[in-house]
C-alpha cells in the first residue's frame, strides 16, 4: 500500500514538471513573423503561384511561422492619396507585431516600403523579387547595408529573344509589347531595352509602350510575315476597363498574325511559343528561403542577391501552330503540352495484340498453310489500319467514328481544332452537346432513317458550337458501317468547315439588299433632281427670253429708225445693250441646252473619229480662212463605242474654245488627237493660248464659271461644264493640263468595251493627218 501510494506521489510531481516546463520552452521559441507584399489583388495568377512557392518553405521548417500577406491593388486604387491612406492601415494594424521580414513581389512594392519605411517597418529587412538589375532600370542599387537582399530575373529578355532566333532563324524584326498605366512599365521597358541592345544589329527591333488596347490591336494587325513578338506585360486600366496583363494576353494571341514569346511561366498556354520563362512559385521558394536565412539570424548583408532560376520553355501545340521545328530547339528545352503519338498512345496495345499473333503462330506451327493465311491476313489488316489512319488523320476535313447511341468514338486533329476541343474532351461527349437546337431534330431524323436501314447515310447543313461559344458552319456527310448481324455498327462522319463560305454568303445578300435600297434610293433622288431641273429650265426659257424678246425688239426699232438722232455716246448704249442681249441670249440658250442634255436618250455605237473630227473641223472653216491657225490632227485610236451627238458636242465646245484662247498668240496652233492606251481611247484638244492656273482646274468644269472676264473672251462660262456632263454621262472622264501663258490640253479617255478591244486587235490604226493654213 504504501509503496502504491509513494509511486502515485512520484507520478504527480513528475506531470507537475511537465506542465510547469512546457510554457517555458514555448516562450523560448517565439514564431517567425513574415510579412508578403503584394502588388496586385489575391485573385492574380501569378500572385497565387508566388504565395504558393512560399508557403511551401514555410510549411516545412521547424518553427512556427506567422505569415501575414498584404495587396497594394494600385491597379484598382491609384494615386498618392491611396498609397498614403494603405501606409497608414498598415502602420496601425501591424504596431503591435515585430515584424521579422518583409517580402516584396515587385518593383513597384518595394519602392512603396522604401517610401514609407522609416514611419511604419523601420530597421525591419526587406526581401524583393526584380525583373532587372539596377542598371537596367536606372535606379540606384538598394543596399544590402540597408537591410535589403532579394531575386533578380536579369536575363528573361535576352535569353527569351536567344530562343526565338535560334527557333526561327529568319526573324527580321522583334516587336516588344510592354506598358500599363503604372511605374512598373517604364522599368519593365529599361530592362528590355538594356537586355536587348545586343540583339540590335541582328535583328529590328520595335517596341509597343503603354498603347491604348484598341490601338495596341490595330498595330498588331499590320506587323510583317518576318517578325515575332514579346510580349512582357500590358495592362489597361482606362476607363474602367481594368484589363490585366493575362486578358490582353488572350486578346493579342487572338489576333496577332505572328508567333509570340513571354517572360513568365503564366503566360504559357495562354498563345505563347514560349521563352525563358519566370516561374513566380519557383522565385517565391527562393524568397522564401532568403527571409528564413534573415529570421533565423543571418545578416542581408552577407546574403547576395540571388539570380532568378528561369527554365527555356515551349508551347508544343503553338509550335505546330507556327510550324517551328522542334529540332531547331537548344537542348535542355522543357516542351509542354506535346501531343502523344500513335505509338506512344496505343503501344500498349500494339505490343499485346502482336504477342498474341506470335503465341498463335508458335501453337498452329503444325498448320503451315493456315499459319501462312494468318500471317497474311494479319499483314493486310495491319496495312489496311495504316491506310486508315493515314486518311483518317488528313488535315482537309474533319472527320470522326461515332456509336448509334450518338458518342464519339474516335476524331482526328482537323476535327479537334474545329471545335477548339482535344481528342478527349470531345470523345467524352455526344454531337448532340455541340449541336446548335435549332438543327438536333433534323439530325436525329436523318440518324434514325440509316439506323433503321432505309437509307446508307445522310448529308445535311448544320451548325455546331465551338468551345468559345462560336458558331461552326459546317457540311456533314455520314455513312453507317454495319455488323454482320445487319445493324449499325458504328458511323463515319466526314464534317467540312463551311462558316467563312456561309458568313460571306450572308454579307453578300446584306449588301445585295443594301446595294439595291442604295440604287432604288438614288434613282428617286436623281428623277427628282432632274424633273426639278427641266422644270427650272423652262422656267427660264419662259420667264426671262420674254421681257428679253421686247428689249431686242425695241433696241432694234431704235437701230433702225433713232440711229441718226442719237449721239455718239448714245449709239454705243445702244450698241451694248443690243450685245447684253445676244450675250443673254445665247446664255439662255446654252442653259437650257445644258439642262436638256441629262434627260436626252444615249445611242451608243461605234463612231468613226476620222469622220467626226473632219466634220467639225469642216463646220468652222471660216474661223480658219484667215490663214493665222496651224491645225494639227493625230489619230492612233480610229473607233469608240460612245453617243455621236455627244461627243461631237463636247469636241465642238472644246475646239472652239482653243481657237477662242489662242488667237491672241503670234503664231496660234490647235492639235487635235485620239490615242489607244490599252484600256481606253483617249481623245486630247491642244492650243498654245493663254493657258491657265492648275489651282482652278476643277472650277473651269462648273457652271458659270469663268477665269476671264466677257469683255476680253466672249462666252457664256456653261460650254466646258456641257462637255464633262456629256463626257461622264457616256462613261468616260474629262480633265485639263495647262500652265499660264503656256496653252492648255483638254483629255476625253472613253473605256473599250470587249468587243471594241477585239476588233481594234485586228484592224491597221489610222495615220496622222495634218492640216496647215485653212
Amino acid at each position: 500500500m504504501r509503496r502504491w501510494a509513494l509511486s502515485f506521489r512520484i507520478l504527480i510531481i513528475l506531470s507537475a514538471v511537465c506542465l510547469l516546463s512546457y510554457p517555458a520552452k514555448t516562450e523560448s521559441t517565439p514564431p517567425i513573423r513574415v510579412l508578403a507584399l503584394y502588388w496586385y489583388g489575391r485573385d492574380t495568377q501569378s500572385n497565387i503561384a508566388f504565395d504558393q512557392g512560399i508557403r511551401k518553405v514555410f510549411q516545412n521548417h521547424p518553427r512556427p511561422i506567422e505569415y501575414y500577406v498584404e495587396y497594394l491593388e494600385t491597379e484598382r486604387f491609384p494615386g498618392e492619396q491611396q498609397a498614403g491612406l494603405l501606409h497608414n492601415y498598415l502602420r496601425q494594424k501591424y504596431a503591435n507585431r515585430n515584424i521579422d521580414v518583409v517580402i516584396a513581389d515587385t518593383d513597384v512594392t518595394l519602392n512603396f516600403l522604401l517610401k514609407y519605411r522609416k514611419e511604419g517597418f523601420s530597421g525591419v529587412p526587406i526581401v524583393y523579387f526584380s525583373l532587372g538589375s539596377n542598371e537596367a532600370t536606372g535606379r540606384p542599387a538598394p543596399s544590402r547595408e540597408d537591410g535589403l537582399t532579394g531575386v533578380v530575373a536579369s536575363t528573361t529578355c535576352s535569353g527569351t529573344i536567344d530562343l526565338a532566333l535560334k527557333a526561327q532563324p529568319e526573324t527580321k524584326r522583334v516587336y516588344v509589347i510592354v506598358g500599363g498605366s503604372h511605374e512598373l512599365g517604364k522599368d519593365l521597358e529599361s530592362v528590355a531595352r538594356s537586355e536587348l541592345k545586343p540583339f540590335e544589329n541582328r535583328v529590328e527591333i520595335n517596341y509597343l509602350t503603354s498603347l491604348p488596347t484598341t490601338e495596341l490591336m490595330s498595330r498588331l494587325k499590320t506587323i510583317p510575315q518576318d517578325s515575332i513578338i514579346l510580349y512582357m506585360r500590358q495592362s489597361d486600366e482606362s476607363r474602367g476597363l481594368a484589363l490585366r496583363p493575362l486578358e490582353i494576353l488572350d486578346m493579342i494571341a487572338h489576333e496577332a498574325p505572328v508567333p509570340i514569346y513571354g517572360i513568365a511561366n503564366a503566360y504559357v498556354g495562354r498563345g505563347i511559343v514560349g521563352g525563358n520563362l519566370i516561374s513566380h512559385e519557383e522565385v517565391g521558394s527562393q524568397v522564401a528561403g532568403i527571409a528564413l536565412k534573415i529570421a533565423t539570424g543571418t545578416r542581408p548583408f552577407d546574403i547576395p542577391v540571388e539570380q532568378a532560376r528561369l527554365k527555356p520553355t515551349v508551347d508544343w501545340r503553338q509550335l505546330r501552330r507556327w510550324g517551328i521545328s522542334e529540332g531547331s530547339l537548344p537542348s535542355g528545352v522543357d516542351v509542354r503540352f506535346r501531343e502523344l503519338t500513335f505509338w506512344e498512345r496505343y503501344k500498349g496495345r500494339i505490343v499485346g495484340v502482336s504477342a498474341l499473333i506470335l503465341s498463335q503462330s508458335l501453337l498452329i506451327a503444325v498448320l503451315l498453310i493456315e499459319r501462312s493465311k494468318r500471317q497474311r491476313a494479319a499483314k493486310d489488316r495491319r496495312r489496311s489500319e495504316e491506310r486508315f489512319r493515314r486518311f483518317f488523320e488528313l488535315p482537309l476535313v474533319g472527320m470522326a467514328i461515332t456509336s448509334p447511341d450518338r458518342r464519339f468514338l474516335l476524331v482526328n486533329q482537323t476535327l479537334c481544332d474545329m471545335f477548339g476541343r482535344t481528342e478527349e474532351e470531345l470523345t467524352r461527349m455526344q454531337w448532340m452537346d455541340l449541336t446548335h437546337p435549332d438543327d438536333i431534330d433534323e439530325n436525329v431524323r436523318l440518324l434514325d432513317e440509316t439506323l433503321a436501314g432505309e437509307t446508307e447515310g445522310y448529308k445535311m447543313e448544320k451548325r455546331f458550337f465551338r468551345k468559345n461559344g462560336q458558331i461552326l458552319y459546317a457540311s456533314i456527310s455520314a455513312r453507317g458501317v454495319r455488323g454482320e448481324d445487319g445493324r449499325v455498327d458504328h458511323l463515319v462522319l466526314i464534317v467540312q468547315d463551311t462558316t467563312q463560305r456561309k458568313l460571306a454568303e450572308e454579307e453578300l445578300e446584306r449588301l445585295n439588299a443594301e446595294l439595291e435600297q442604295r440604287i432604288t434610293t438614288r434613282t428617286q433622288e436623281l428623277a427628282a433632281k432632274s424633273q426639278e431641273l427641266e422644270t427650272f429650265a423652262y422656267a427660264v426659257a419662259h420667264d426671262l427670253k420674254a421681257p428679253l424678246r421686247g428689249v431686242d425688239g425695241y433696241s432694234r426699232l431704235l437701230l433702225r429708225n433713232q440711229l441718226n438722232a442719237l449721239d455718239e455716246d448714245g449709239r454705243a448704249i445702244l450698241y451694248n445693250v443690243r450685245s447684253a442681249v445676244q450675250q443673254m441670249n445665247q446664255m439662255i440658250d446654252d442653259l437650257l441646252a445644258y439642262s436638256r442634255f441629262e434627260g436626252r436618250a444615249l445611242h451608243v455605237d461605234y463612231v468613226d473619229l476620222a469622220t467626226l473630227i473632219q466634220t467639225i473641223i469642216a463646220e468652222r472653216k471660216n474661223v480658219l480662212t484667215d490663214g493665222r491657225i496651224d491645225l494639227e490632227v493625230k489619230l492612233d485610236c480610229n473607233q469608240v463605242a460612245v453617243d455621236a451627238d455627244g461627243l461631237a458636242q463636247a469636241l465642238r465646245n472644246l475646239i472652239d474654245n482653243a481657237i477662242k484662247f489662242s488667237a491672241a498668240v503670234k503664231r496660234p496652233r490647235v492639235e487635235i488627237g485620239t490615242a489607244n492606251t490599252g484600256d481606253s481611247c483617249r481623245i486630247w484638244v491642244r492650243d498654245n493660248g493663254i493657258g491657265f492656273d492648275m489651282q482652278f482646274h476643277d472650277r473651269i468644269f462648273e457652271v458659270f464659271q469663268r477665269l476671264h472676264p466677257a469683255e476680253e473672251y466672249a462666252g457664256t462660262g456653261i460650254g466646258l461644264a456641257l462637255v464633262r456632263k456629256a463626257v461622264r454621262r457616256m462613261g468616260g472622264e474629262v480633265w485639263a493640263e495647262s500652265k499660264r501663258g503656256e496653252g492648255a490640253t483638254f483629255y476625253l479617255d472613253f473605256p473599250h468595251t470587249s468587243n471594241l478591244q477585239t476588233q481594234l486587235s485586228n484592224e491597221p490604226m489610222a495615220g496622222v493627218i495634218r492640216t496647215t493654213n485653212f
